[in-house]
């Protein structure tokens, strides 16, 4: 959680030095433009991110795996219900 302070903290006053030069140039809409944008790269990057973690079988092609009802086969004894031992 210390990371994740310290990064928000960073982001919040470097972002802040940058936008109000930004607001001063070009007014409050393209201040607001800026902050859709970054709001919108976010949930990019979180998606292309959930994409690349999801584990594919061999030979399928990249995306989501199989469809509704099917069973992870390669998820590990604890998630397919086998026993531990």
């Amino acid at each position: 959680m210390t990371w994740l302070s310290s990064a928000i903290s960073v982001g919040v006053a470097t972002g802040s030095r940058w936008l109000s030069h930004l607001i001063d140039a070009y007014g409050a809409r393209w201040g607001y433009l800026l902050a859709a944008a970054c709001g919108a790269a976010a949930v990019l990057t979180s998606l292309a991110g959930l994409v690349a973690q999801v584990p594919r079988r061999p030979g399928q092609p990249p995306g989501l795996p199989g469809g509704p009802g099917q069973v992870a086969t390669d998820a590990g004894p604890a998630v397919t219900g086998q026993a531990l031992g």
